[in-house]
């Protein structure tokens, strides 16, 4: 079957991306 890999790894890329933009938020909070 055909996979698009390519469009796995953006997306990966902009999840862990999300999750330090959101941890860095909590920390400035604190």
């Amino acid at each position: 079957h055909a996979f698009d890999w390519d469009n796995v790894r953006i997306l990966d890329k902009e999840n862990f991306y999300y999750k330090r933009l959101v941890s860095e938020m909590i920390h400035i909070k604190k």
